[in-house]
């Protein structure tokens, strides 16, 4: 009995050593990434470095850690410092704290338990939380409502698939290019389409029965009957306005049209003395004649009393 725990101490204590052993055959490295929340089907892109050291001059392991265990393997040659990691097509049990290692000599990727000088947390979900806008939150049954989604803009995929959600399920689907801009039409809407709704987005194309997520982005749309009394009253406001815009507008013409009358008329009676000569009034002409006709007298009589003084031989009389 006392030979069996023997023989586990040792082999205990052996196994301990092994690994204290393997452990020190890695070396931290610094790792980087610049997104830390994917979706699933996208790619997944971490830089690790290494310290430029006389140790680091030879052909290096570089190790690709997950949780602290190793999950891929690339060389590092004398020349390169730094080291790129794609995860292609990543899914939610890829999601984890990933760090870097690197060694001298290679080992098996699954025997690797190490960790960095720093760990980055990934995060990959099956639907990405968007926004919604919505120009009026009332309308009126049998309106049509435009909503507008706003995903993420991505440079690894070319397009989403951008779901419209009412109360967290989803109604509709459009594809959205990598803007992440979407837009949604509800036609011929009813009271019963009354609700919070909200847009999520994927890499990967879902049924609409599958996509049930809660974001706490989302809008109310209330849909109301519409009053009779409220459009008669918004009518004859519509009717009142039109009416005085037109009142307005005859007004302006009219003037416009008195001003450019009264214009021409006075351009007229300044322009007829150089036109065309006045004619005398009759009181002026029978005054005129008046005033001939006793010249005239005047002169005649002056003659007679010359011709009477004067004989014909030139002797007085």
């Amino acid at each position: 009995m006392r030979l069996q725990l023997l023989m586990i101490c040792f082999f205990n204590g052996a196994l301990g050593l092994q690994n204290d052993s393997s452990q020190a055959e890695f070396n931290p490295a610094v790792i980087f990434s610049h997104a830390t929340e994917l979706l699933e089907g996208d790619i997944l892109q971490i830089k690790c470095m290494i310290p430029v050291t006389e140790e680091t001059q030879g052909q290096l392991c570089i190790y690709l850690c997950k949780d602290g265990i190793g999950t891929r393997m690339e060389r590092l040659t004398k020349s390169k410092s730094t080291q790129e990691f794609n995860v292609q097509q990543v899914a939610i049990k890829d999601s984890g704290n990933y760090s870097c290692v690197w060694s001298t000599k290679k080992h098996f990727v699954q025997n690797v338990t190490a960790e960095g000088h720093n760990t980055v947390f990934i995060q990959v979900r099956e639907f990405g939380l968007g926004s919604i806008y919505l120009r009026n939150t009332v309308v009126f049954e049998s309106a049509s409502v435009d909503l507008i989604c706003f995903g993420c803009n991505t440079k690894t995929v070319k397009s989403f698939h951008m779901y419209l959600c009412m109360n967290g399920a989803g109604v509709d689907m459009v594809v959205a290019h990598s803007d992440g801009i979407a837009r949604f039409t509800l036609g011929q809407v009813k009271r019963e389409d009354s609700g919070n709704y909200s847009c999520v987005y994927s890499i990967k194309k879902n049924p609409l029965g599958n996509v049930a997520v809660t974001n706490e982005k989302s809008v109310f749309i209330q849909v109301t009957e519409m009053d009779v009394h409220q459009w008669s009253v918004e009518s004859r406001n519509v009717i009142r306005l039109l009416c005085s815009v037109g009142l307005v507008i005859a007004a302006v013409a009219f003037l416009i049209i008195h001003n450019f009358y009264s214009i021409k008329a006075m351009f007229c009676t300044t322009s007829t003395p150089a036109t065309r000569p006045q004619t005398p009034k009759p009181d002026d002409t029978a005054s005129c004649s008046i005033e001939t006709r006793q010249l005239k007298e005047r002169r005649e009589s002056g003659q007679t009393q010359l011709s009477s003084t004067v004989s014909p031989q030139g002797e007085e009389s």
